[in-house]
């Protein structure tokens, strides 16, 4: 990860800590879950800020989600993340390293993740695409 794309992260993880942590659990347990998707706007990073023109979601489970926006002057290095992301230049497990590294110099706590994710479908069939 370049050094540009660690301060965004960084500056995410510090602007909304509890989003980072489930981020970073997301990718310690179910890390097939994070998608590599050219539509976001941040990569993973979206998991944690949005950007300044992004409406607030409306939905009663979103409201409790709250994303603060990146400022401006992070935009670039966000979108250098992004680029970074998709391209594949740092692995998911390199990601939740990184994470965790930016949690614990911020002084947050890491979240303690165990287990690994499951899927769950119809008994003897083969779960739904």
């Amino acid at each position: 990860m370049s050094d540009r794309a660690r301060r965004a992260l960084d500056a995410a993880v510090r602007l909304n800590p509890a989003g980072a942590g489930q981020l970073f659990a997301i990718l310690r347990t179910a890390p097939a879950a994070v998608k590599r998707k050219p539509s976001d706007k941040f990569g993973p990073l979206g998991m944690m800020v949005r950007d300044a023109g992004d409406a607030i979601e409306s939905s009663p489970l979103a409201r409790t989600w709250v994303r603060p926006r990146i400022p401006e002057t992070l935009r670039r290095e966000a979108g250098a993340f992004r680029r970074e992301w998709l391209a594949e230049r740092f692995t998911k497990t390199e990601l939740a390293n990184a994470i965790e590294a930016c949690l614990s110099q911020a002084g947050e706590r890491v979240p303690g993740v165990t287990g690994s994710c499951h899927v769950i479908g119809p008994r003897g069939g083969k779960a739904a695409p």
